[in-house]
């Protein structure tokens, strides 16, 4: 199942919580970028990833990550795998 398989309800408490997350350790932030994330709700490893995108949204690049003119776009995902697969590191 996908995350866009989850009911609404369900979908929307994920969503809710990975905005809010702010609790990263080595274990969940392994490179310690605080670009992406793991976290488990209702029964589900969701992971919670940001790529960094240049103002034309010309490729993802990630040492845009302090620029402020960067756009940011959010991915969440049932994590399926290792959090260190899907939590590379650039």
């Amino acid at each position: 199942m996908a995350i866009a398989g989850l009911p609404k309800g369900e979908l929307n408490e994920v969503a809710g919580a990975v905005r809010r997350f702010d609790t990263f350790t080595p274990e969940n932030n392994p490179y310690g970028k605080h670009y992406c994330a793991s976290l488990v709700m209702a029964g589900h490893r969701i992971i919670g990833k940001i790529e960094y995108y240049p103002p034309n949204y010309a490729g993802n690049d990630p040492h845009l990550a302090d620029d402020p003119f960067a756009k940011r776009a959010m991915t969440i995902m049932l994590n399926k795998k290792s959090q260190s697969i899907l939590c590379t590191n650039y």
